[in-house]
């Protein structure tokens, strides 16, 4: 699966790893809890450094052996410490479920079964013994999130480490180990994406069904990542703003851009449709957000402020100039659900859309709904916004294609035969079509 996942997107599909690079500093220490292959691991350790550590927990041996692979390959493999166990609440012996991809199995008490694989357990307090310091933790175990954090406990309160861990189990959320996270002192954060900031959760709070990892961070932790810009505290969510700008100057600026010059013509003030200034400081306040200058909590302040905005103007009137605006926005804030609910909405009027009748549909400053897009040279608008479209919904509805390739295959098809895309859905497709092909042969009977 990883090796899958890998190949065709050239990195770990969670928005996390992104995050895990500019969160780990030179010189900290790291546990990687369920390294599995080590692209957390191998993450973790170019971020630390030469005076940096990096702990990588693993049980299942395919793992350990991949993993161990991936370290011998980084610049400076001695940062990492391999530990082949598992971790849970208290030491012993214990059995692995047999699962069809390495990645996913699971830590059993009662090996009864012919097909477990016995390892040897541990806790996180015991595997620290001797170590001054950690400063993140990562965890991603399956089944097994609250135990590994009942073995922890003298490390937690002790070294306050950030913790990244996975939020759901068996397809719910983690209650118990959020609660237990909670009266340990630790507030919970989510990613956003776009700017790679921490925001906080409120109780109560829907959790996008996207969102795969959450972060607990103590009060101390807390300062140090607001002071890098990389966290937002409750208050500043409450009350940060973004500035002041002036709006035609900005859409004057995204205006200038390369990819949006044969839509420039037709870009004109229309006080006659509902919404049309909400949706213009929307894209003002998106163009501002991205440019490189932008301090990150301004930017995150003013990619919040623009999706508010979007979502108004889109309750006024929708066309495609906005969906795709709010698709953006939406995906860099870490709402994706309502991302693939624009796509969902934009691509099948496009797929029959003669380019007049786009270009009509596109009549407003718009994003492209991601910034891979506005590097691509195209033949016409129209190859250009479906190839846009198409693939922002592919990549954006599923987390992989070894997760649904047959639903996958009819869309990238479709992308495919476009006179340009880019070189991620050919992978992606030669990937479909590879998982198809071993799904259709025969299983053989010895």
């Amino acid at each position: 699966m990883t090796r899958t996942i890998l190949e065709e997107q050239g990195d770990w599909f969670e928005p996390e790893i992104t995050f895990a690079r500019q969160l780990a500093q030179p010189g900290w220490t790291v546990v990687d809890v369920g390294a599995s292959f080590g692209c957390y691991t191998a993450a973790f350790a170019i971020a630390v450094g030469e005076q940096g550590h990096v702990h990588a927990v693993e049980p299942h041996p395919a793992s350990v052996e991949a993993l161990r692979h991936t370290i011998t390959g980084l610049a400076k493999p001695l940062v990492c410490q391999v530990h082949p166990c598992a971790l849970a609440a208290a030491p012993g012996d214990g059995w692995l479920a047999r699962t069809q991809h390495p990645e996913l199995g699971y830590l059993e008490v009662d090996g009864s079964r012919d097909e477990q694989i016995p390892v040897g357990v541990s806790t996180l307090d015991v595997l620290a013994t001797g170590l001054n310091r950690i400063d993140v933790i990562k965890i991603d175990v399956e089944r097994g999130l609250l135990p590994v954090l009942r073995g922890a406990t003298s490390v937690l309160c002790t070294f306050s480490p950030i913790i990244q861990f996975a939020l759901r189990e068996q397809g719910e959320l983690n209650h118990r180990a959020c609660d237990l996270l909670m009266r340990l002192g630790y507030h919970l954060y989510r990613l956003l994406p776009g700017p790679g900031v921490l925001a906080p959760i409120r109780v109560g709070e829907p959790i996008d069904s996207f969102c795969l990892n959450l972060y607990a961070v103590k009060p101390e932790s807390e300062a140090l990542l607001a002071a890098r810009g990389r966290l937002l505290l409750m208050e500043q969510l409450d009350h940060g703003q973004p500035p002041q700008l002036v709006v035609q100057e900005l859409i004057a600026e995204q205006a200038a851009k390369p990819w949006i010059a044969p839509w420039k013509p037709e870009w004109r003030p229309n006080a006659m449709l509902p919404g049309w200034e909400l949706h213009n400081r929307a894209v003002a306040l998106a163009t501002y957000a991205l440019r490189p200058s932008t301090h990150i909590q301004q930017a995150t302040f003013s990619l919040l402020s623009a999706l508010r905005l979007s979502r108004r103007a889109l309750g006024q009137a929708a066309n495609g100039s906005r969906l795709s605006t709010a698709a953006r926005l939406a995906q860099a804030v870490g709402e994706r659900s309502e991302a693939v609910r624009y796509l969902s909405q934009l691509a099948p009027a496009l797929q029959s859309a003669s380019d007049q009748v786009m270009q009509q549909s596109f009549q407003e400053p718009f994003l492209l709904p991601g910034p891979d897009w506005e590097a691509l040279r195209f033949p016409d608008q129209g190859s250009m916004l479906r190839c846009a479209i198409y693939e922002a919904l592919a990549y954006t509805g599923q987390f992989a294609s070894v997760f649904a390739a047959q639903t996958l295959k009819p869309l990238y098809a479709s992308i495919l035969a476009l006179p340009v895309c880019s070189p991620r859905s050919r992978a992606a497709m030669r990937v479909i079509e590879d998982l198809l092909s071993q799904a259709r042969r025969p299983v053989v009977r010895l």
